[in-house]
């Protein structure tokens, strides 16, 4: 009887367990394939506001899946053309005539633009002082895709690095003037105070310790005023921090990251505030709750968006700069874009050949960039016959890499005919398809009269680097194909290389670039780091081929090459500076 009542109860319990998960298995099949009432009314909802008839929000008693707010979703990384449209300057209630706001932004000279944008550039320095390295995190958009996600990082970690290197170099400036401050003895004077100080005050209070007997301090104080004025003053490497300044509004992700920021208030500030009961413009003083003054108050003006405001108005060829100085590391958005400043480059060159063709006919049109161009145009454009031989070079070119492949061609004013052509392949300079190719291993071909410069960008592989530079055999050939070309006398046909840096434009190669283009003048460069007129080119010099656009900051442009580029330098000493190759 036992075993009985065992056997039933066990076939009971296994019945209802099958049955209940037929049970679930048929609802799941239900849930699956029948949607609900709410979910049909939310499908519903999105299809229509899809055609702009309902707005896409869920019903209030429907429940809906919780995201975490993120502020950089939807965010992107911006071109030139975004930058200028997310800073331009907006017109307000205050100011509604926007080109008005643009003009009281313009400054007449350098100086007044020093003046207005040093102040602002010392503050967005400030607060970057004041990061940890944690606020640096979290600054690429989640929602790009690989590659891109890949190239704004390896672009914060540059402009991150370079940022940090100029930090370090202003906390030590600050150090050091702290340290001349309490050594002379001079308690009551600022910081600024302190830098406008001549060197004659210091000699003598340096004289004046050495006499009392405090020889160690008297080194200690000369130590700290010779490397402050080592470094130069508040106004050194101006374009090369404006430039990074631009890069973060470039990444799309600092934008609010300098405003509503909690910052002390002086004491007379202070004072001042309690009596009155208002803050300064662009502040909102947080006061006590027993009506005491102050001690702090919060920022609410984006200091970041008006030294961009400033910067764009000023110098609207800010893009050529950043990408000079060794900020454009990775291709952005175009696909057809190169690492490096390649593309800035080809832009200033044909923007300086075309104002010089301009100059020399100012009726004649000039126009923009062309695709590859044929034998026919070839021949409108220059009055004689091309043999077909141009057309197998033109051709030799990918039709995906042709474009712009003759960026400007015409007579200067001497008479000269002047040829610039623009390699496009040159960006897969590494790849062994360069070889199968009749093209010279350059980016650029200059051609002024009967010279001709074939401008190349080193690799930064030295190795490569090697077969960059044309041998003499090479450079017979080409001044010797121009020659047939262009109807030249090929007596007088020389060709030449001219190296430029792998990861940045110094002012020694911008120099040497000057003379190729025909520019008479030479590049200005301010000795003491700290002149006013130094940016937007106070000079009476002219040079006729730069373009206009870049004339305020070409003049005094002062990158060097760092410790990192020895062996380019002595590859560079001995390409730039051996004789023409003549035929």
């Amino acid at each position: 009887v036992t075993v009985s009542v065992l056997y039933w109860w066990i076939r009971v319990q296994v019945r209802q367990s099958f049955l209940t998960t037929l049970l679930r298995m048929f609802r799941s099949c239900v849930a699956r394939t029948v949607p609900t009432t709410a979910a049909r009314r939310i499908a519903a909802g999105g299809a229509l506001a899809a055609l702009g008839s309902l707005p896409t929000a869920a019903p209030a008693h429907v429940a809906t899946p919780r995201r975490l707010y993120n502020a950089m979703y939807g965010t992107r990384i911006r071109t030139h053309e975004d930058v200028i449209q997310a800073f331009a300057p907006a017109p307000t209630p205050e100011d509604p005539d926007a080109a008005a706001l643009v003009e009281r932004l313009r400054c007449k000279d350098g100086a007044a633009f020093v003046e207005r944008a040093l102040p602002l550039l010392e503050r967005v320095e400030e607060r970057l002082l004041e990061w940890k390295l944690a606020k640096w995190e979290f600054r690429i958009p989640p929602t790009l895709a690989g590659a891109e996600r890949e190239a704004a990082r390896r672009q914060l970690a540059l402009v991150r690095a370079q940022m940090l290197e100029k930090l370090a170099a202003r906390k030590a400036d600050t150090e050091d003037l702290r340290r001349v401050g309490d050594l002379a003895g001079a308690d009551g004077l600022s910081l600024e105070q302190l830098r406008l100080k001549p060197r004659s005050w210091v000699e003598e209070k340096i004289t004046q310790m050495r006499w009392e007997g405090d020889v160690a301090a008297a080194r200690e104080l000369r130590e700290a005023w010779l490397r402050l004025e080592g470094r130069g003053g508040p106004s050194r490497d101006l374009l090369e921090r404006l430039a990074l300044v631009y890069s973060l509004g470039r990444l799309g992700t600092f934008d609010d990251a300098f405003t509503n920021t909690i910052v002390p208030v002086a004491a007379e500030a202070s004072t001042k505030i309690a009596t009155s009961g208002s803050a300064a413009g662009g502040f909102k003083s947080l006061a006590r709750a027993n009506g005491a003054a102050p001690v702090a108050q919060m920022e609410q003006r984006n200091i970041l968006h008006e030294l961009l405001q400033l910067t764009l108005v000023n110098i609207p060829t800010i893009s050529i700069l950043h990408d000079f100085v060794g900020l454009a590391a990775t291709p952005v958005l175009a696909a057809d874009a190169v690492p490096g400043y390649r593309d800035a480059l080809g832009v200033y060159l044909a923007a300086s050949v075309r104002q010089q063709l301009q100059a020399a006919a100012p009726n004649a049109e000039v126009k923009p960039d062309e695709a590859a161009p044929t034998a026919s145009t070839i021949v409108n454009r220059l009055g004689h016959r091309v043999p077909r031989a141009f057309a197998d070079v033109a051709n030799a070119v990918p039709k995906s890499s042709a474009q712009s492949l003759l960026r400007a061609v015409g007579k200067n004013a001497k008479g000269e005919r002047v040829v610039l052509f623009d390699y496009r392949t040159a960006g897969g300079v590494e790849s062994l398809e360069r070889m199968e190719r009749p093209i010279p291993p350059c980016d650029f071909a200059f051609m002024r009269g009967s010279d001709v410069t074939l401008i190349t960008i080193a690799s930064h592989n030295r190795y490569i680097r090697e077969n960059q530079v044309v041998s003499g055999r090479q450079a017979q050939g080409i001044a010797r194909r121009c020659a047939m070309l262009f109807g030249n006398d090929i007596s007088a046909g020389r060709c030449r290389t001219l190296l430029l840096p792998p990861g940045f434009m110094d002012r020694t190669s911008l120099r040497r670039l000057h003379r190729v283009l025909g520019i008479d003048g030479d590049v200005a460069v301010a000795t003491d780091g700290d002149a006013a007129s130094t940016i937007m080119g106070d000079v009476e010099a002219d040079l006729p081929t730069v373009p206009a656009e870049c004339s305020g900051w070409v003049r005094f442009y002062s990158k060097d090459l760092t410790k990192s580029d020895e062996d380019y330098a002595v590859q560079s000493r001995k390409v730039n500076e051996e004789e023409w190759v003549r035929l």
